[in-house]
């Protein structure tokens, strides 16, 4: 006969341990709320265990043996290769420091933390099912932030083994020697970049007409270049319409099939949400399955919140992490607005793409005089010494001199765009950005570069 399950009053249930739902159970506990946590595997969620951090990790390490290998200055007798498994000793190293550092500030804000499946049960109340017995939650206000997972194709179902998802390959204690990745959004190219640096014969599809189709093709021009100089083939306007086993049927828009033998296929075609059982929750949705919410982000049932990859908006830890600030207030009684200006986004290519603000379509649609300048990494300095290319587009209102959008390819871009961030949450103006003094040497100057430009006063461009 089975125990009874464990009885549990709280006030906020967040339901999902990632990036959102750890931050909003440690917002409302900092408030002073009582705080139960359930997640069914690792505190951390897919960004810190299976996505973000390894894949950073992962990068950064094939990346570095690479520019080293290249490197004009840099002479060797024998030959500098990817030590596979003291990387993924230090993946994993680094992931459990972290991991373990969500899981001692959960317990400083004394949040319960409950490990197993959830689903609901009723309005106010969730069951789990645990390696160690049920409990049984009652809730006042509930966050849901289950997250997402990968999207399968059904042309190719995983078998986890030759056809798999980004987390198997951050897993590979070896390089394969022919790898297919389907998909050239974020995931796709970061995937390509990390697996032709470690010296994988590398096949990038895209049914799309070009890769990063998000981004400004000028900016996005040196992550292509820099791909193909790393071996990675790229076929646009292409689908893979099945494996055999040993081949991959493609399929171009004009019609052309071929079979390429490969001895991995990687799907990265994108995110789906991943809903818990919501039980009797009548909970809205939207057409991708999305949970609706509005800028308090309640659900159409008052006393449950919902961030992250459940509601539509970009996939993006960050953005999880400020709805949770948010959901983690308003779960306590606040009547906090998630109304962010920007969501930046970066890839985490060789060299690196960010973006902030508005698309020139979407300014012109929001009727905006939209005015473009450019700037090449060419005329930096802190880039040629790095050897790495990159480019720059700065967006701003002709007749206002409002900024309304920033994309940057170069050296360490992620690090850039934050300062176009505040500029854009300020409402800065051009000018604004002209007068801010940036170190030198840095990537960073690229921004003042530009403002000069667009106030026609450009030094180092034209």
């Amino acid at each position: 006969m089975s125990a009874a399950p464990e009885r549990v009053r709280t006030e906020v249930l967040v339901l999902g341990g990632g990036p959102g739902g750890y931050v909003a159970a440690l917002r409302a506990a900092t408030l002073g709320a009582e705080v139960t946590l359930v997640e069914r595997d690792h505190l951390g969620g897919v960004c810190l265990n299976e996505g973000c951090i390894p894949s950073k990790i992962l990068l950064h390490a094939a990346e570095t043996v690479e520019s080293v290998v290249h490197a004009p200055w840099a002479r060797s007798n024998s030959p500098i290769t990817l030590d596979h498994a003291g990387l993924q000793l230090f993946k994993t190293d680094t992931v459990g420091r972290l991991r373990g550092g969500i899981a001692g500030l959960l317990r400083a804000r004394r949040v319960r933390v409950i490990t197993g499946l959830g689903r609901f049960t009723g309005e106010h109340t969730l069951a789990v099912e645990g390696a160690d017995g049920g409990t049984e939650v009652e809730f006042d206000y509930a966050v849901v932030a289950t997250g997402s997972a990968p999207v399968e194709l059904a042309s190719l179902p995983f078998d986890h083994d030759r056809v798999v998802h980004a987390r198997h390959v951050l897993d590979w204690r070896h390089t394969p020697d022919r790898v297919v990745v389907v998909g050239g959004g974020a995931i796709g190219v970061e995937l390509a970049t990390f697996l032709g640096a470690s010296g994988a014969e590398v096949l990038l599809v895209e049914a799309q007409d070009r890769l990063l189709a998000g981004f400004d093709a000028t900016v996005v021009r040196p992550v292509l270049d820099a791909l193909r100089e790393r071996g990675v083939s790229i076929r646009t306007s292409t689908v893979v319409e099945d494996d055999d086993g040993t081949t991959v049927g493609l399929r171009s828009a004009a019609g052309e099939v071929e079979r390429i033998e490969t001895d991995h296929v990687v799907v990265a075609v994108g995110r789906r949400p991943l809903l818990p059982d919501l039980g009797p929750l009548d909970l809205r949705r939207g057409p991708g399955g999305h949970l609706l919410v509005d800028d308090r982000l309640r659900t159409s049932a008052p006393h449950v919140f919902a961030i992250g990859d459940l509601t539509q908006g970009p996939a993006l830890a960050h953005r999880a992490m400020a709805q949770g600030k948010v959901a983690g207030h308003n779960a306590h009684g606040a009547d906090e607005v998630f109304d962010p200006v920007c969501v930046p986004s970066v890839v985490y290519s060789a060299p690196e793409l960010a973006r902030a603000g508005l698309t020139p379509d979407e300014a012109q649609a929001l009727g905006h005089d939209v005015a473009t300048t450019r700037f090449s990494l060419r005329g930096n300095g802190r880039a040629l010494g790095l050897g790495v290319d990159g480019d720059g587009l700065l967006l701003h209102d002709a007749v206002t001199g409002l900024v309304l959008g920033f994309e940057l390819s170069g050296p360490a871009a992620g690090e850039v765009v934050p300062s176009l961030v505040v500029a854009l949450e300020m409402g800065a103006v051009v000018q604004d950005l002209a007068d801010m003094v940036f170190p030198h040497p840095s990537v960073s100057e690229v921004v003042g570069e530009m403002a000069d430009l667009a106030l026609g006063l450009g030094l180092h461009g034209r």
